[in-house]
């Protein structure tokens, strides 16, 4: 039996034997690193996408939850006291328009709210025996006033005596007084706008049987508008009558806050509500372009009571006043984030009359506030603007 450890086995076999099963298990154990790696590399990747995907996620439901408040931009107003009053809208040309003459309505030409011009027709009678009437009337005055030229060849011949030439005036005239009574008749059995504005209601259906002055249609002029406020007595005594007429006011309507309008002095009663013992002021203005103001609408009216040649002063509305123990504070709305939050600040305010406060210190003119609801605010509280939407 041949000795084995006798036996000469080639060096570069046994080499090969013990480095072969060295360089697979290295080779092996690379490939398990780099897989590893790469796994790794994509994870993260995904986790970092999903972190932004979040993070955006996160920003757009901050915007979604923002809490609707009403904003309000600080303005300065002139110098002396400002004082705000409630305000009720009110039209300065209201005409309710009726039918002159008895009838049976034709047709109604117009609805409510619809806008309409001066001369425009919005409803009328069945005018068939009017247009009749009319017809005689023209016939008889025809006649008459050819009776009358044949009279007055006959009285300069003398063929005529004078009494049967004025028997031929008198009989033109009242002819030409039925011509122009049926004329106006006809004219009567339609309603027409007196002036442009908007058709507030109508009172009249087709078909219907109306007496003579039955009210058909009411229209507003929307060119000239007015704020009624009820001012105390107090102020009434101090104020200076000889420039009643320079008193300006600023309008701000309860569904606009943040838009101003400017208005003028009417008229102001002299006599004080039985009630209130409140004088009844009154301001006219014109709607602003892009602005549907309407009658009935709630306002306020800011006044600057001592002239305008003092310092500059800003006013806030009362709602937007909130107190902690016996300091005053705002909520501010800080517009450069998003969404926008609000930040507690501290004022100084002074005594006010009506629905604004004036602020001493603490507000600059330009700065954005909560308007009302100041208690369901919080420090850092993310807000955005409210809108009014349709009922």
């Amino acid at each position: 039996m041949p000795d084995c450890a006798g036996v000469d086995t080639p060096k570069s076999k046994v080499e090969d034997a013990l480095v072969f099963p060295s360089l697979t298990v290295s080779n092996f154990a690379m490939m398990i690193s780099w897989r590893a790696f790469t796994f790794a590399l994509l994870a993260g990747g995904l986790l970092l996408c999903s972190g932004c995907r979040r993070d955006s996620d996160k920003t757009a439901d901050q915007s979604e939850l923002a809490r609707p408040v009403i904003y309000h931009e600080v303005s300065a107003a002139g110098g002396g006291s400002v004082r705000s009053f409630p305000a009720l809208i009110t039209a300065s040309d209201r005409r309710e328009l009726t039918f002159p003459r008895p009838g049976v309505v034709e047709a109604v030409l117009v609805e409510e709210s619809d806008r309409v011009t001066a001369g425009q027709t919005l409803a009328r009678l069945d005018d068939r025996d009017y247009a009749s009437g009319l017809s005689a009337a023209r016939a008889k005055l025809e006649n008459a006033e050819q009776a009358l030229q044949r009279a007055q060849t006959l009285f300069a011949e003398d063929a005529i005596a004078r009494n049967v030439l004025e028997q031929r005036e008198a009989a033109e005239q009242v002819a030409r007084a039925e011509f122009d009574a049926a004329e106006k008749a006809l004219a009567e059995a339609h309603i027409e706008a007196p002036f442009a504005g908007v058709v507030s209601r109508v009172l009249v259906r087709e078909s219907q049987a109306v007496a003579a002055g039955t009210p058909a249609v009411r229209i507003f002029s929307l060119s000239q508008l007015e704020a009624t406020i009820a001012v105390p007595a107090a102020l009434i005594i101090a104020a200076d009558g000889s420039r009643r007429t320079e008193l300006g006011a600023t309008v701000r309507l309860e569904v606009g806050p943040g838009r101003p309008i400017e208005a003028l002095f009417k008229s102001a009663a002299l006599e004080a509500d039985a009630g209130s013992q409140s004088y009844a002021v009154t301001f006219a203005f014109e709607s602003p372009k892009g602005l549907n103001v309407l009658p009935g609408m709630n306002a306020e009216v800011e006044l600057v009571i001592g002239g305008r040649e003092a310092s500059e002063q800003v006013t806030v509305p009362l709602r937007a006043v909130g107190m902690v123990g016996d300091a005053n504070f705002v909520w501010v709305v800080e517009t450069g984030t998003e969404p926008h939050q609000v930040a507690r600040r501290f004022v100084e305010v002074g005594p006010g009359i009506g629905e604004r406060l004036p602020v001493s210190s603490g507000l600059e003119p330009g700065e954005v506030i909560v308007a009302a609801g100041v208690s369901s605010l919080a420090e850092g509280m993310a807000v955005r603007p409210w809108e009014r939407t349709a009922d």
